[in-house]
């Protein structure tokens, strides 16, 4: 009996000690803990990414990357090229089956614009065609927003000062002309006092600033792209058609391979929105076709039973 009450009294001081530990690191603890588990859930994307078998031929969407700022006007923050530089990093390693264009997007640092402000889907689906591009990401900085709130009781009292950075993410589909994915991240820092005036005084807040909250923005619209575009088929255009052959804008570098199968779409029809903003409604499904050639970045593909008026269309894997 008197070795019972022993192993109780030890038992209840390690459980004392435990739960002392456990409210003096649990406030700085917790931050940690998400960011394990972040990097957990991010490791384990990219091993069931990995291991998942594809179907059929592999071949890779492919994409450019385009950063906007709307606050304070191109450049003056410089998070147009971080956002293309950081933002096709962090695809390129968590997301293998996507082939990030690096330099058509460095070229597209004023995109079409409607008469509204917004991007002009439409106008850049017209410039990814040709060059095999399915989809544009373009991050647009919204807005540096500043705020404090009130914290504590009686002496307790004091002020929290925080800044917001929001970011808009829209993915345009070339084949369309239209938005797969328009979605809003936002998240915050706090500040002590002291910078907090000085940042909120200053014009243009500089980059280094913003780092913290933007790279958290960041890592959660890189996986909500890779959970998007992993849905869709793969598209490769056609920008010349003639004598049962087609010119496909997608080649090697994508993973087109002689002998791939292809299920070809005529032209789509011409729409318009309300806004000005035009788009395409698919063409139906036309025939079949085999890719007989490949370089880099161009495919020739036969037509198992040939037709006219192709040129504008789409193909797909069969």
């Amino acid at each position: 009996m008197r070795l019972r009450g022993t192993r109780t009294r030890g038992a209840r001081r390690t459980q004392f000690l435990l739960a002392a530990l456990l409210l003096v690191w649990g406030p700085a603890g917790c931050t940690t803990v998400k960011e394990a588990a972040q990097s957990v859930g991010d490791t384990s994307m990219k091993v069931v990414e990995a291991v998942t078998p594809g179907g059929g031929a592999r071949v890779r969407h492919t994409a450019a990357v385009i950063g906007l700022e709307s606050q304070f006007g191109p450049g003056r923050i410089g998070f147009d090229t971080h956002f293309a530089k950081a933002m096709s990093d962090r695809l390129r390693a968590g997301c293998r089956d996507l082939l990030v264009d690096e330099a058509v997007g460095a070229l597209l640092t004023s995109p079409p614009l409607l008469p509204s402000g917004r991007v002009d889907s439409f106008g850049l689906g017209a410039l990814g065609r040709p060059r095999g591009l399915e989809y544009f990401l373009i991050g647009t900085l919204n807005g540096l927003t500043f705020h404090d709130e009130k914290t504590g009781f009686w002496l307790w009292k004091g002020r929290r000062y925080k800044l917001r950075v929001a970011l808009r993410l829209e993915i345009v589909d070339s084949a369309s002309g239209t938005k797969l994915l328009d979605e809003p991240f936002v998240q915050e820092m706090e500040l002590d006092e002291n910078r907090y005036e000085v940042l909120k005084e200053a014009p243009v807040p500089p980059l280094a600033e913003i780092l913290q909250p933007l790279e958290r923005i960041l890592r959660e619209a890189a996986k909500r792209t890779c959970a998007a575009l992993k849905e869709q088929p793969w598209q490769g255009f056609v920008t010349a058609a003639e004598n049962g052959r087609l010119t496909i804008s997608t080649g090697s570098s994508a993973g087109l391979a002689p002998g791939t199968r292809l299920e070809v779409f005529g032209p789509g029809l011409l729409m318009q929105g309300k806004d000005g903003q035009r788009f395409f409604k698919p063409g139906d499904k036309v025939g079949e076709a085999e890719v007989a050639s490949v370089t880099a970045d161009r495919s020739e593909a036969v037509l198992t039973r040939p037709q006219p008026g192709l040129a504008g269309g789409v193909v797909r894997l069969k």
